[in-house]
């Protein structure tokens, strides 16, 4: 039964990491056609009007975070007990502060159309100040419905290791956009196109809800008790994203502030290159926690250890070889990708060093911070998080005074390291109870693979490509160097825990 349940979860996870690609995918092709054809309808001082909102609703949102994680978190242990009375208590406190969050978003987004229209220019295309506060109002719509019928509902599903449910819904109603904003364009009007996205929005809510409602009608019933202490770690994990937002937000921050425009141009372009590997990445680390949440609550500890070895191995292995394809071959795309721009020096082999070391340490904490997330342990890491975020801060801001953009890069690794090698031993050491020597044996083999990948291409061989063509071939050819070195690592030092990932898939295929 134990290896049923335990086969029925990495089946899960397999299903919610893959049905995660659907609406990345669509989001991809959205973001390439809607956005130019939007440009194109509506112009830039319009468009910008649009963008420049969202941005502000943006920050708004912030209010809520740490509320999906907490109620995800307490819900994991009712889950695994199959507790509907649990279940239904977290979820009724799920939904009140919710609740209460979507009042205050509400009156932040009616303060914010008021004031909005008095501090830009309305005097876009005859949009007077009435249709400005309209379009905010619009735009902070689709949130404000979220927080009250359906935010609560999908930390449900989410807990429950349903997100595939979520993404599929996501996907259809992306998919619907597309061609229902082309067509609204054709009015000329961008209250209308704003108010079409909005109902497909609550459209996508209404769906969720109704689907919960049939799947957990006896778990979300209303009920007049609710466990209002489940949220009391609510704030430490906003305390834990907080940090995460310093640590991927400072060095534009700081860049803009003491080094100037230009230079946050070429933060810019090399950033966007990391931003697809993490995304990768991320999508796992969301289909595992609940997993881990639910074995972890239902106090199967043996089974935690093992699953968390494999993973530490799977992400560890992944991290060094898609980021050491990409120190390889970042300064050639960067080289192709600004020609022609003369303003600004791109090419800066130090700063892209130090970027790709931030970027792959903050990877290499994702398997302790999932298990974070699956014990509750946030209140635990809140202060090396707080430590992490400040010498984010300070030593990027000295970095950048006294050796430019490459000392802001620094700062940032040296942040990250302190997050993850704290992160890292308490999990192993206090939680799980497990020899550090492994994760550290890893560490070090993945510094040796990583050397071993990069030599010849800093002591002889030069890649020059002159197009994309060119930079995508060679990229293939370094990333089948790459993986070969990586998979002799993995043959001589990790087959346990290779084997058994393979076991654990084809357990689930069969």
């Amino acid at each position: 039964m134990g290896k049923k349940k335990e086969n029925g979860r990495t089946a899960k996870v397999i299903i919610n990491t893959l049905a995660q690609l659907l609406p990345e995918i669509v989001n991809t092709i959205s973001g390439f056609v809607l956005p130019r054809f939007i440009l194109l309808t509506f112009g830039s001082a319009l468009t910008g009007l649009v963008s420049s909102i969202n941005q502000f609703l943006t920050y708004l949102r912030k209010m809520e975070a740490g509320l999906s994680t907490a109620s995800a978190v307490n819900l994991y242990k009712p889950l695994a007990k199959k507790d509907e009375k649990k279940v239904r208590e977290v979820v009724a406190a799920s939904k009140h502060f919710y609740r209460w969050v979507g009042i205050l978003f509400s009156i932040g987004a009616c303060i914010l159309a008021a004031l909005y229209p008095f501090i830009v220019d309305v005097n876009i295309q005859g949009y007077s100040w009435y249709k400005v506060s309209t379009l905010v109002l619009i735009l902070a719509g689709s949130a404000a419905f979220n927080y009250f019928f359906s935010s609560a509902y999908q930390a449900l599903l989410i807990a429950d290791q349903r997100y595939y449910i979520v993404s599929i819904n996501m996907t259809v109603y992306g998919a619907l956009t597309i061609p229902l904003i082309l067509l609204t364009l054709k009015t000329g009007n961008m209250l209308i196109v704003q108010l079409v996205n909005l109902l497909l929005a609550v459209a996508q809510a209404v769906t969720l809800v109704f689907y919960t409602k049939w799947k957990y009608k006896n778990m979300v019933k209303p009920t007049k008790e609710f466990d209002k202490k489940s949220m009391n770690m609510r704030w430490d994990v906003f305390l834990n994203e907080l940090g995460f937002l310093v640590e991927t937000n400072a060095p534009s921050l700081i860049i803009t502030f003491l080094i100037g425009l230009s230079a946050v141009s070429v933060y810019t372009v090399y950033n966007m290159v990391f931003v697809a590997l993490q995304s990768v990445i991320r999508i796992s680390r969301e289909a595992l926690r609940p997993a881990f949440g639910q074995a972890w609550a239902a106090g199967e500890k043996d089974v935690v250890k093992k699953c968390y070895a494999e993973f530490e191995c799977l992400i560890f292995e992944a991290t060094v070889v898609l980021y050491t394809i990409a120190g390889i071959m970042l300064l050639p795309f960067v080289r192709i990708y600004t020609e022609g721009v003369t303003d600004a020096n791109y090419i800066l082999p130090l700063f892209g060093v130090f970027f790709c070391m931030s970027g792959a340490i903050r990877q290499l904490q994702i398997p302790a911070s999932i298990m974070v997330g699956a014990a509750g342990k946030f209140k635990e890491v809140r202060s090396c998080v707080l430590v992490s975020a400040l010498s984010c801060v300070v030593i990027g801001a000295l970095g950048g005074i006294f050796f430019g953009m490459s000392g802001v890069m620094f700062g940032m690794v040296c942040g990250t390291c302190i997050k993850t090698a704290y992160t890292t031993y308490f999990i192993n050491k206090k939680v799980l109870e497990r020899n550090l020597g492994t994760t550290i044996s890893r560490v070090l083999r993945g510094g040796a693979v990583v050397l071993i990948s990069v030599a010849p291409f800093v002591l002889g061989i030069k890649l020059v490509p002159t197009n994309f063509i060119e930079w995508i071939l060679q990229a293939v050819g370094v990333s089948v160097w790459v993986l070969g070195v990586s998979i002799i690592n993995l043959l001589l030092f990790d087959r346990r825990d290779i084997l058994g990932l393979c076991k654990r898939l084809i357990n689930v295929v069969r």
